[in-house]
């Protein structure tokens, strides 16, 4: 292969200059694209090599636009008169992989055209000449073969229609194909079509990046970034050289193929631009996954952004916000004579959280350690608002709880509850969907809105979550993204005792008596085995006699209890529902539904209301083996039978395993239930079931917890 070939920058440097100057349309001819997406497909799905039990059906329909012009055929006709040119001068591959571009722009071509064009040309000819190579030599009748021959016959009948030609009653020139190759092969070669391989591959990954291009065409013209567009750009130009070297070996092979006994000779050459293909077509990939996040981004400043923003910082934004044209000031929640302006916050990033005056103390306790984090790193300007919302009149009593949260918060927020307008409080219900539950909307020192709601982002993450936009928490899940320490990570205790080398048990539910069960069963197995268990039970509710006769109890493995109401209990259960709406946007363009890491936040998240449940972490491995609670009973009263695996690095894996199989030997699972303390129903509009493949019923529940102030105190 040519070294300059293999040097990308001076393969691109040649390309431009060859080409000149040129423009990148937003779309590729829909005219040939369908016909060979469709050819090419049948191509390797009817391969050679593949026995006819194996072949699979073409999914993508032939009813495609086949309104071929003349002027199309004709222009692929060009592009192989080019092809066979070469191949009878014996051309070098690169040479001709940045001539034929030059060539066809010099004709005008557009670059779109000849991306899909030179692999047309391949397609109307070798593509269909293996097609008809693969019926000839199939061992029975097939009629997924049948069929797909008849739609490329209609397809040249239509063509010699465009191209003033009157449909005869003869047969078509299609048929003729099979009377000469039908004399010529009459056995197989001698490897068994093996060699083939390789030319299939490569047919694939043309195809594939092809697809890819035309995909992002569609699209580009709504990207902005112009760093985007130029990546694409480069990406282009190296996918056509590729392309149309992969043509010219392809149809070369092609050409030899019955002189050499239907044995592909230059294997390695074909794979080699395989290869080049397949990078080509991971990068667009990338690049497609990099335009849509781009896009998702847009779509967030265009929808949150508030409205009549007179200037370019936040200053005017907050002042848009709350109808005041003129000074806007806030006071700090508990020194009320630290007053700030709006004027001095311009250049922060701002955290506007937006609450009822009922915002649950843990809410505030764990956002006030985030706080403090945030403010240690001086040059991170960052500031906290708090924007309470109250319905109703202002009484004596909401004026009690008023003053006894800005006691507990040691950041900013307006002046008074009333400052804030009904103009104001529609807006932040209609746009930002606020209705009960706390959100934070975090401006950027331009005033724009960057996330409209980063609460999920903070409880799972904290202060790394700054400057708390969807970039960062993209790169995030894809730094550090390991579950069971986003999980753990509820209670810093849990890593300590990990890291001290010890397992680590958390079990909950409504029923003490299992949890009294599960608890001597873990102590007998810790004995027996020598190993050293710390348990946590997960409180749901007040059984404290119970509880205490468990805790108490002299015995090798002694229990914390972390009360339902505890700052911990609820840390745990809202990053885990934090994490599972976090992983729904990251998965919401693909499908995410069997993603093994949502699959596991959902079966934890079920557990909040679950009967009985229990989950081991080891501190050998970052696996989390979880069950219900009667299936874990049973897996510890067991514990004899994976005694022998505890010391192999497949143990957790094993145990499982193990526990699935108890599982499925068992009565089946109870309903799962999953319940989101959100009041933003599109936040997830569908879900699957975590143990089966059923779609979840989906429910409207409604619940008032009478706050009332001495709850407060």
């Amino acid at each position: 292969m040519s070294n300059t070939a293999d040097d990308e920058g001076t393969l691109l440097e040649d390309i431009k200059g060859k080409l000149g100057d040129y423009v990148l349309k937003h779309h590729i001819s829909n005219c040939i694209y369908p016909i060979v997406s469709f050819i090419l497909k049948s191509v390797t799905a009817h391969r050679l090599d593949a026995t006819e039990t194996a072949l699979p059906r073409v999914a993508e329909s032939t009813e495609a636009q086949l309104d071929f012009i003349k002027s199309d055929y004709i222009d692929i006709g060009n592009i192989l008169k080019e092809i066979e040119s070469a191949s009878s001068t014996e051309t070098d591959q690169h040479v001709f992989g940045v001539s034929l571009p030059r060539i066809l722009r010099r004709q005008d071509y557009t670059l779109n055209f000849i991306l899909v064009g030179t692999l047309a040309a391949f397609a109307v000819t070798h593509g269909v000449w293996l097609l008809v190579l693969k019926f000839v030599c199939s061992d029975s009748s097939n009629e997924d073969m049948m069929m797909v021959l008849k739609r490329v016959e209609e397809l040249f009948i239509t063509l010699r229609k465009h191209l003033g030609k009157q449909e005869t009653n003869d047969a078509p020139d299609f048929y003729f194909y099979i009377s000469l190759l039908s004399s010529p092969v009459t056995r197989k070669p001698r490897d068994n079509w093996k060699s083939m391989d390789s030319l299939y591959s490569l047919i694939r990954a043309m195809l594939e990046v092809t697809s890819a291009a035309h995909l992002f065409l569609k699209n580009i013209h709504k990207f902005t970034l112009q760093s985007l567009k130029d990546e694409f750009n480069s990406l282009v130009l190296l996918s056509i050289y590729w392309i149309t070297r992969g043509v010219f070996a392809s149809s070369s092979q092609c050409n030899a193929l019955p002189k050499n006994g239907y044995v592909i000779q230059d294997s390695q050459n074909l794979m080699d631009i395989c290869d080049k293909l397949n990078s080509i077509y991971k990068r667009l990939q990338s690049l497609e996954k990099n335009g849509r996040q781009y896009m998702d981004d847009k779509k967030i400043e265009e929808a949150y952004q508030i409205p009549d923003k007179k200037g370019p910082d936040n200053c005017y934004a907050l002042m848009a916000l709350f109808g005041r044209p003129k000074e806007l000031n806030f006071s700090h929640c508990i020194r009320k004579e630290s007053a700030i302006s709006a004027l001095a916050l311009r250049h922060n990033i701002l955290l506007l959280l937006i609450s009822g005056l009922d915002i649950s103390l843990n809410e505030i306790s764990f956002l006030e350690d985030v706080y403090d984090q945030l403010k240690i790193p001086v040059e991170q300007q960052c500031e906290l608002i708090w924007l309470p919302i109250h319905n109703g009149s202002w009484t004596t009593s909401s004026k009690e709880k008023y003053k006894k949260l800005l006691q507990m918060m040691p950041w900013y927020t307006v002046q008074h509850p009333t400052v804030i307008t009904k103009e104001t409080i529609k807006f932040m219900r209609d746009i930002w969907k606020f209705h009960r539950n706390p959100i934070i909307v975090v401006l950027n020192a331009d005033g724009n809105v960057v996330c409209p709601n980063a609460i999920h982002l903070i409880h799972i993450w904290g202060a790394k979550a700054f400057p708390f936009t969807k970039p960062k928490e993209r790169s995030l899940w894809a730094g550090e993204a390991r579950l069971d320490s986003l999980v753990m990570g509820f209670d810093p205790r849990v890593s300590n005792m990990l890291g001290g080398g010890k397992w680590v048990i958390l079990c909950g539910g409504n029923d003490t008596e299992w949890i009294r069960d599960f608890v001597v069963v873990v102590q007998e197995a810790a004995s027996d085995l020598s190993i050293s268990i710390e348990m946590i039970i997960i409180g749901r509710k007040a059984d404290n006699e119970q509880i205490d006769k468990i805790i108490y109890s002299k015995s090798p493995v002694t229990p914390d209890y972390y009360d339902p109401h505890s700052r911990k209990t609820w840390y745990l259960w809202t990053r885990l529902e934090s994490l599972l709406i976090s992983m729904h946007q990251r998965f919401i363009a693909r499908d995410y539904s069997m993603d093994p890491s949502f699959q596991e936040v959902k079966k934890l998240l079920s557990y909040a209301s679950a009967e009985n449940w229990a989950c081991l972490i080891t501190p050998s491995s970052d696996v989390m083996i979880h069950g219900l609670g009667d299936t874990m009973l049973q897996a510890f009263r067991e514990y004899k039978t994976w005694k022998q695996h505890l010391r192999t690095k497949d143990f957790t894996k094993f145990l499982k395993n193990h526990i699935g199989q108890l599982q499925s030997q068992g009565s089946g699972y109870p309903c799962s239930q999953i319940i989101l303390n959100t009041d933003n129903k599109a936040v997830i509009e569908s879900m699957k079931c975590p143990h089966c493949v059923h779609a979840m019923e989906k429910q409207i529940q409604y619940k008032c917890c009478h706050v009332d102030s001495d709850e407060l105190e």
